[in-house]
């Protein structure tokens, strides 16, 4: 009997970690939120992208040449920004919700500060902090914002 009563319980204490951990995921990340728990907001070029092994995972370096800043302080007009996955020789190591770079692409990345690391970067949230300007617009993982959307982002931190 103790044994059923168990297992029932760590059945139920599953169920409800799922059911917790599926509501989480399941919240939109709204502009706002993205806004204030970023350190820094850039709009920038990519300059280079380096993949290196790190332990038992692929780490991306990106650096950024910083043309705005909309939010933050950087000491310098480039940042790294470093993010799991990537590709070193014939080896592919994807993160589906991982943020992708592309060499010269302008982007504008909602980012937290590496703790340990001083200058490196991550995209909040992955591919949801970042967005690539193209063609008059700003294209984020599943929105398409005009290209005011610095504006809007300056007015929502104007309005703190």
């Amino acid at each position: 009997m103790k044994i059923k009563r168990l297992i029932y319980l760590g059945f139920l204490s599953l169920t409800i970690l799922f059911i917790s951990l599926h509501l989480v995921q399941s919240q939109e990340i709204t502009l706002e939120y993205l806004i204030e728990t970023s350190n820094l907001i850039i709009v920038g070029r990519v300059k280079n992208i380096f993949s290196a092994w790190e332990n038992s995972n692929i780490w991306t370096y990106v650096t950024v040449e910083i043309n705005q800043t909309l939010k933050g302080n950087s000491e310098t007009k480039e940042i790294v920004i470093r993010s799991l996955g990537g590709t070193v020789g014939e080896i592919n190591q994807d993160i589906s919700e991982g943020a992708k770079f592309t060499k010269n692409e302008t982007l504008l990345s909602f980012l937290i500060a590496d703790k340990k690391k001083k200058g490196i970067y991550y995209c909040l949230h992955g591919k949801i902090g970042k967005y690539i300007y193209d063609n008059g617009s700003w294209l984020g993982y599943n929105s398409k914002q005009s290209n005011s959307f610095t504006n809007q982002i300056k007015d929502i931190l104007k309005s703190r």
